[in-house]
């Protein structure tokens, strides 16, 4: 079963034959897929098959690839890719049968070799993820030396000796957030940054968020009831989807934000330690049930973190700090070779479907030599 987002489970019909292209029709309007099995096509989607042209299917697929669909939508809600505009789209004239198979044999090699590539960087910025979380997990528990652990429970699990584990809320003050509504938002300069989730993304390589997209007045604040938090408050969405990314940015600037977000001001452990604790922590083992996550204010004051001497604390905080620059600096690396590559891709299908470079030298299925 295919749907605008490529296979989502399994149906015991068939509405497509072997193989088939299927487009994007809502959702993720314009994306392309294959499918070398016949398969049931959802009603968020269009397919083409062996019934619906004579080219070459696999030729024909790389061409919709190069025709850029998800760019055509006229839906302002729901984005969507209605079968007019598809039909309008411009694309390049089938060559004859035998370079249309070339093309696609060329191309299949081609990209299969650029995707193993990309999947190799993808897998290698993973482990690298994947290495340095373990040794966040270690490092701020005391595990990374060899000392006596005592089980402290819950998702703390062993903490080295002198790794108290204590209650968030007898070391930090909460701040709740506050509704913003549509009316006040809009204002690009003032004294506070109204931050909402999407603003915690634009946070540096030290997790440091200082701007917004909204700003307001210390009286639009007071009237919304809006406190400002301090610097180097800790803040994270506190409900949705959003929850579930575990995304943690602190405060370089006093702001306020909306009731999406929480902040965590630490006055009984350093700042930045209790940032990679909590980034080690995944709120959807402590989020309330239900269809929509979330966690108040008392869930959050409950949870337990390791507190080591203020000492400990700050050496921790150097090492993760230059540690966690260093790895953002090899992802950031690895992120654009990534770009890179996806953008070869794209040329090197457009190029190859109009034309624009010989590809005789590939062999054809079934074009006689």
């Amino acid at each position: 079963m295919i749907s605008s987002g490529g296979v989502t489970g399994l149906h015991d019909k068939e509405n497509t034959r072997t193989p088939a292209i299927v487009i994007g029709r809502k959702g993720s309007h314009g994306s392309t897929w294959w499918s070398e099995r016949a398969a049931f096509v959802i009603d968020t989607a269009y397919y083409v098959d062996e019934r619906n042209t004579n080219l070459d299917l696999r030729w024909l697929y790389y061409v919709m690839q190069s025709a850029d669909l998800s760019a055509l939508t006229n839906d302002v809600g729901v984005p969507g890719l209605s079968r007019e505009l598809a039909y309008k789209a411009l694309v390049p004239a089938p060559p004859n049968s035998n370079e249309q198979r070339r093309i696609a044999d060329f191309l299949d090699d081609q990209v299969t070799r650029i995707d193993n590539i990309i999947a190799a960087r993808q897998q290698q910025a993973h482990l690298i993820l994947e290495r340095w979380r373990e040794t966040r997990r270690l490092v701020i528990r005391g595990l990374d030396r060899s000392a006596p652990a005592d089980d402290a429970g819950g998702w703390l699990g062993p903490l080295a000796a002198g790794f108290q584990p204590r209650r968030i809320g007898s070391l930090a003050r909460v701040y709740a957030g506050a509704g913003f509504p549509i009316d006040d938002q809009g204002v690009e300069a003032g004294e506070y940054p109204y931050m909402k989730v999407s603003d915690l993304a634009a946070a540096d390589a030290r997790a440091e968020v200082r701007s917004s997209r909204n700003f307001v007045d210390r009286e639009t604040a007071r009237r919304l009831g809006a406190k400002p938090a301090p610097p180097e408050t800790i803040v994270f969405p506190k409900v949705g989807a959003a929850l579930l990314t575990n995304r943690r940015a602190i405060l370089a600037v006093e702001a306020v934000f909306d009731n999406n977000v929480m902040g965590l001001h630490f006055f009984g452990a350093h700042p930045r330690f209790m940032l990679h604790v909590l980034r080690d922590l995944d709120l959807a083992l402590v989020s309330n049930p239900g269809p929509v996550p979330s966690v108040n204010e008392s869930t959050i004051k409950d949870i337990r973190v390791p507190v080591p001497g203020h000492h400990r604390q700050e050496s921790i905080t150097r090492r993760l700090d230059e540690e966690s620059a260093d790895m953002e600096m090899v992802l950031r690396v690895l992120e654009t070779a990534i770009v890179l590559l996806q953008e070869l891709k794209r040329s090197l299908i457009s190029a190859a479907v109009s034309g624009e470079f010989d590809v005789s030298t590939a062999s054809g299925r079934g074009v006689p030599e």
